[in-house]
């Protein structure tokens, strides 16, 4: 993009609200919400875990191999695939 079209752009939105930012909050509303939120954990993080229950999992699948690693692959098998993959675009 030219310096010319990203300025006349800029130009065109200057003033303008987020497009993702939702609608304006007072700084009251965003205290209670804050309030309301303190020391809830995230919704996606699942359940909390005690430190030995973490301990105990941690244990169990110490040696154990990644499950989304695939299987095993020699070094010189590595370097066959590095360079047949070298100067190829990867999307």
């Amino acid at each position: 993009m030219s310096a010319q079209a990203r300025a006349r752009i800029s130009a065109a939105l200057k003033g303008r609200s987020h497009p993702h930012r939702g609608h304006a909050v007072s700084s009251a509303t965003r205290a209670k919400i804050s309030a309301a939120l303190r020391g809830k954990h995230h919704p996606h993080r699942g359940h909390l875990m005690s430190a030995s229950a973490r301990a105990k999992l941690s244990a169990s699948l110490k040696g154990k191999k990644h499950p989304h690693k695939g299987h095993a692959v020699s070094s010189a098998t590595r370097q066959k695939l590095s360079a047949a993959l070298k100067g190829r675009k990867r999307k």
